[in-house]
């Protein structure tokens, strides 16, 4: 199988060493000639857009920069690195090549945005003349060629059964679960998986801004305690399941007392408070519901 990686990024060298690793023939396309040569130097076969001049490619992979501009997802590189593989995608001589999306994009914007992009620039039809996938990456950039060589799972997003057949066979030497989704399902799962992760910081961030100055040397030892007896953190599955909002006789009171607590102690409880507010419109949403019904 020929593999390309689009965006010699972080993610997309990470990728393409891991690919190389499996026994995939691999080449770099990036739009920075510096990227180019410092991977020519290294005996990578790289080369600026204008210069790709290989048809028979089998699966190209976007890993190019999705940024914001101001607050917003900001898609232009995606769409410049779209048209322009849908430019070689015209002159393709592969089978069936397949397009796989790794960069982190909002649900929705490869059926808007990407497809549109590679049909326009080809003048083929997605589906049908070639494969389009959503495979989300999960690398940390300290560690991102062991995390890419040894993924925690493989999420594939697609509507073509041909094509995720095809992904999937090429990363079943990885050795991790896959996962069949659709597109905008596989797009929201990696947003799930970041802003997760952001929210976690940010609430024992919030944890240890309301420690007082005599106790806060131990919160590394109370936090440490939580990691042990919070089923949140040992249960991987907690709180991921559909039984609408949290209920009991803990949760709620304890949540509410911390909340009116922190304000006569000037401690910030903005995300506790948001849980709070969340937690209930759901509860009065799902209330309206039933009595509707």
């Amino acid at each position: 199988m020929q593999t390309e990686i689009i965006g010699a990024g972080v993610v997309g060298q990470a990728l393409g060493a891991a690919l190389a690793a499996h026994g995939y023939t691999v080449g770099y396309i990036d739009t920075n000639p510096d990227t180019v040569l410092a991977l020519r130097q290294r005996g990578l076969q790289a080369n600026c857009p204008d210069d790709a001049l290989s048809t028979a490619t089998d699966v190209s992979f976007l890993c190019v920069p999705t940024p914001t501009s101001d607050g917003r997802a900001d898609y232009s590189l995606m769409q410049a690195a779209a048209l322009a593989l849908g430019d070689r995608l015209a002159r393709s001589s592969a089978e069936y090549p397949l397009v796989v999306v790794k960069s982190t994009v909002l649900p929705g914007t490869t059926q808007t945005i990407i497809i549109p992009a590679l049909e326009a620039a080809s003048g083929k039809q997605a589906g049908k003349d070639f494969g389009v996938c959503v495979c989300p990456e999960y690398l940390r950039e300290k560690h991102a060629y062991a995390d890419a060589l040894r993924p925690p799972a493989v999420v594939i997003g697609v509507d073509d059964v041909a094509a995720g057949d095809a992904l999937e066979a090429l990363f079943k030497p990885f050795d991790a679960p896959i996962f069949r989704l659709s597109m905008r399902a596989a797009e929201l799962q990696k947003y799930a998986h970041n802003l997760f992760n952001a929210v976690k910081i940010a609430f024992f961030n919030e944890m240890r801004g309301a420690a007082d100055a005599d106790y806060a040397s131990e919160l590394d030892a109370v936090f440490a305690a939580t990691v042990l007896s919070s089923e949140g953190l040992w249960n991987a599955s907690y709180g991921t399941r559909d039984r609408g909002p949290f209920m009991g006789s803990c949760l709620p009171k304890d949540v509410e007392a911390f909340i009116a607590w922190s304000q006569t102690e000037v401690h910030d409880a903005t995300i506790v408070r948001a849980a709070l507010q969340s937690n209930l419109a759901l509860a009065k949403t799902l209330n309206g519901a039933n009595q509707d019904s």
